[in-house]
């Protein structure tokens, strides 16, 4: 941690040993972000309004051009491939394209069905005039899918960041989640102790996404996997690391019979370091909810 402080004050971070490895967690997630390269309107939720945006979506490949959809004057962009039931629904860390996903859609396979989301402001995503928060990702993830004709519940499954939006999804729509699996999720205990670095690192609205997570007590009562990176490789000491373990534990006791494990070699990318783990957490969530 002493070494994380050097490194941090160097950069201009300040604060207590949390709060910089936090400032510094997040601009991994920034820094990570930015070198990775029709339907009918939907009633997800009350006083939300779907459709497709008058945009045509630019191409990522012949094959699967992305899919873009304004949901209460927002736009956002999903991406969906293969088949069967349920849908694995693909949720980024930070500001991250739905590119950051190929490697799991195409280790997943053809046989299942996933859809890779872009909030407003990630990826290709436009952004809006105003913070970002679990809550917003939340309904515009519900409401896209219900557009894209999407059949509910969906297995829901978040990298860092999304661990906040996908929280708060499962407690706004217990019905619609099938499962979950979060690969080093962020915890609201993280963001509670240092505000500052969510706003100025990725522009979320701190205050709301505390708020909103918090609120979040408990879950229904689906398989939920949390994984954990493995302290040693990404070299988390002392009290920080204490407290993303307590995190992660934390999200496990959401849900019923949640199960939490640390994958032995990977970091913070646990889907890339460790892209065989990832693919069989995904493939047992699905094998639990009976998927055809």
């Amino acid at each position: 941690m002493e070494e994380d402080a050097a490194v941090a004050r160097r950069s201009g971070v300040r604060g207590s040993p949390i709060s910089v490895a936090l400032a510094l967690l997040l601009t991994l997630l920034a820094v990570g972000c930015s070198s990775d390269s029709e339907s009918n309107p939907s009633t997800a939720s009350p006083g939300t309004e779907v459709e497709p945006s008058p945009d045509p979506p630019s191409e990522t490949s012949a094959e699967a051009p992305p899919e873009q959809f304004t949901v209460d004057g927002m736009t956002v962009r999903l991406v969906c491939l293969g088949a069967g039931s349920p849908t694995v629904a693909l949720l980024p860390g930070g500001h991250d394209p739905v590119a950051d996903w190929d490697d799991v859609v195409d280790g997943l396979g053809t046989d299942v069905r996933t859809c890779a989301f872009e909030y407003p402001g990630a990826g290709d995503a436009p952004p809006i005039d105003e913070p970002m928060t679990p809550s917003i990702v939340a309904e515009t993830l519900a409401g896209a899918l219900e557009a894209a004709g999407e059949e509910a519940p969906y297995v829901l499954v978040g990298h860092s960041l999304a661990g906040l939006s996908v929280r708060v999804f499962a407690g706004t729509y217990p019905k619609q989640t099938a499962a979950i699996v979060l690969f080093d999720g962020t915890p609201v205990e993280l963001v509670q102790d240092d505000p500052v670095g969510l706003e100025e690192a990725l522009d979320w609205d701190a205050e709301a996404t505390i708020e909103q997570a918090s609120a979040v007590t408990s879950w229904p009562d689906v398989p939920v996997e949390v994984l954990e990176s493995d302290p040693k490789v990404e070299d988390r000491t002392g009290q920080f690391k204490e407290l993303w373990r307590q995190g992660q534990l934390a999200l496990t006791a959401l849900a019923p019979h949640g199960h939490h494990r640390v994958v032995t070699g990977a970091g913070h990318f646990i889907f890339r370091g460790r892209l065989d783990v990832a693919l069989e957490t995904i493939r047992g969530a699905l094998d639990e909810v009976g998927a055809g």
